[in-house]
């Protein structure tokens, strides 16, 4: 059907709300009720329970309010009105349906004043000093400038906090009184999140969420002497309400009175959960998840290549320190955040995959890259999007950097790496393979010719070990394994068949090394490290897959030197006592009075 908004054609879906209809066309209508997560259903008709519970206080239905069943003298939030031309009060637009040819008005000074007076009554209950301040802008809160108490200042989420938003749209009224705190309680002992009835607007969003998509009824509320809900939990505790703590609550709510008990701030003021403050990119895990949580894989996609062009990749060997931040640790374990990210990957419809984004117009700028590894693939596909002609250049074959030649293939696919590749070259990113900057072209030329370049050259050559012996025959660098292991022909692999292998360094390159060499059919790997157990710098979990494969790890012994008569026989290794000096700085400190050897056939050198 087709309707007119503000004077603008909108074609709505059948039986769509004019809200809806409105959202459609990106025409905005204020509203505190409503929420795209939550299915267009008019709240007012959401029956009350006789008795919740805010932390251990009981609020029970007032009387004469209708009872159980009824939400009678409660209109919802009412900050959504709009006229439509014909009829002679305003409507709902959450609750009124969209009809063919209906001219609607979103704006007017009747409608300015209805929704301010709905203002004025939430604000009346609620903290609003920061949003009337004339400082408000770039404010850190604490401490206050104007010296407000801190009960009538707003909540920790107010530069992100959706009343704020409505209520700079739609304007506080002049009337406004203040804020009288009402002591309300303040929930901190729950696990996840907290909450802070002080600042509940009664909105009913977790409630629907709860009751309507959870199935869950662990929220509730009774209508007080007002009219207004009163929002709680079925039992004085959480766990005893029967929440399942899954956080769609927090998601919904639009203050601070429902928030994460760790949300991180961001220097621009910004709190984010502790997954997306543990990621190096930044990622929303929480739309991803989201997105997954509702078969949506292709969008989930689209959501992870916002922050990292490397969806693929980073679903195979994203080191995932999002997981340990997780706060459903809390609970039971973490989610499997970086394994959901992998299925979402091989379980989208190709059909159904959201085109790339396209670049903005060009800017006649130009931009060289040195170096077509990730950080340099990185910056060529962002830089890229921003308008700026792109040149990645590299030395290497194929673009990829360590990713293709230092990543075991039983941990990153080649299909994953080069469909990721394609894809980011494939908005018009020039690639030169195979060209050596400072040989086959002049770093001067590149700066002659460009407007900028960005040297992301990597740090491809291994550190050398300071050691006797260390020049014998079959003394090799672990990177030189990965790297041959990684370029040869399938069936052509290096062969490590019956021999004695000692894999020095702690580190998560010395463990790829280390499980390679596994694979390749030796009579023993062992793994000779500087770091006690608990110190090396190698992540716990690939500790624990390597001893799983039959690895055996020796921490806390320094290489002394390599035996042999022209190759090695024999590795020597003396204790280390400390790693690190009283400043923090890495200076080991070897015990020449406790030794051990071990007979080897090969040693391959990860230190770095």
């Amino acid at each position: 059907m087709k309707l007119h908004i503000d004077g603008v054609e909108v074609e709505a879906a059948e039986g769509a709300t004019i809200l809806e209809a409105a959202d459609t066309a990106d025409l905005y209508i204020p509203r505190l009720c409503s929420h795209p997560d939550l299915p267009a259903v008019d709240p007012v008709h959401l029956e009350p329970w006789q008795e919740v519970f805010q932390g251990s206080v009981s609020r029970r239905h007032a009387s004469g309010n209708g009872g159980n069943g009824s939400s009678s003298g409660w209109q919802g939030c009412r900050l959504c009105v709009v006229q439509i031309e014909g009829q002679p009060e305003p409507v709902r637009a959450c609750a009124t349906k969209a009809e063919e040819g209906l001219k609607i008005t979103t704006s007017s000074s009747e409608l300015g004043t209805l929704r301010q007076a709905q203002l004025r009554d939430i604000f009346a209950t609620h903290p609003h000093a920061c949003v009337q301040c004339a400082q408000r802008a770039g404010c850190v809160q604490e401490p206050c400038s104007t010296n407000v108490a801190k009960e009538e200042r707003c909540c920790p989420i107010f530069p992100t906090c959706e009343l704020r938003r409505v209520a700079e749209f739609v304007g506080i009224p002049p009337d406004t009184p203040r804020y009288v705190p009402a002591d309300l309680p303040v929930v901190t002992d729950e696990p996840l999140f907290l909450r802070d009835h002080n600042l509940c607007i009664g909105c009913l969003r977790c409630v629907r969420m709860c009751r309507e998509i959870r199935k869950i009824d662990a929220l509730g509320f009774v209508l007080g002497e007002n009219s207004r809900p009163v929002v709680g939990s079925k039992a004085p505790t959480l766990r005893d309400s029967e929440c399942n703590f899954c956080l769609s609550c927090v998601e919904v709510c639009p203050t601070g009175a429902l928030r994460l008990h760790f949300e991180e701030a961001r220097a621009d003021g910004t709190r984010v959960p502790p997954c997306v403050a543990a990621c190096p990119a930044g990622m929303q895990i929480s739309r991803y998840l989201r997105e997954i949580r509702h078969g949506e894989f292709a969008r989930a996609e689209a959501v992870i290549r916002e922050a990292a062009p490397f969806p693929r990749v980073l679903g195979q060997i994203c080191f995932h320190p999002c997981e340990e931040a997780c706060l459903r640790a809390e609970l039971s374990e973490p989610l499997s955040i970086c394994g959901l990210k992998r299925a979402a990957l091989e379980h989208a419809d190709p059909k159904s995959r959201p085109p790339l984004p396209e670049p903005r117009a060009d800017t006649g700028k130009s931009v060289a890259i040195v170096g077509a590894g990730p950080a340099g693939l990185t910056a060529a596909w962002f830089l890229r999007l921003r308008g700026h002609a792109v040149t990645l250049l590299d030395a290497q074959e194929a673009p990829g950097g360590w990713l293709r030649d230092g990543i075991p293939r039983y941990r990153l696919s080649a299909d994953a790496l080069d469909a990721d590749v394609d894809e980011i070259l494939g908005i018009g990113i020039v690639s030169r393979m195979g060209v050596e900057v400072g040989g086959d072209v002049g770093f001067e030329d590149l700066l002659a010719d460009h407007d900028a370049v960005l040297v992301s050259a990597g740090a491809r050559r291994p550190k050398r070990l300071p050691c006797e012996g260390v020049d014998l025959e079959r003394v090799e660098f672990g990177l030189d394994l990965l790297r041959n292991l990684a370029c040869a022909a399938p069936g052509a692999e290096p062969s490590l068949e019956r021999e004695r292998v000692v894999v020095v360094g702690g580190g998560n390159v010395a463990i790829d090394v280390a499980r390679a060499a596994v694979r390749l059919g030796p009579a023993q790997v062992s793994m000779y490290c500087l770091e006690q157990r608990d110190e090396m710098p190698a992540h716990e979990w690939e500790i624990s897959e390597a001893e799983r494969e039959g690895i055996t790890i020796h921490p806390g012994w320094g290489p002394l030197r390599f035996v042999g008569e022209g190759i090695i026989e024999r590795a020597d290794f003396q204790r280390c006592v400390s790693v690190f000096d009283d400043k923090g700085r890495f200076a080991p400190k070897l015990d020449e009075s406790v030794s051990c050897s071990e007979d080897a056939d090969r040693v391959l050198i990860a230190i770095g």
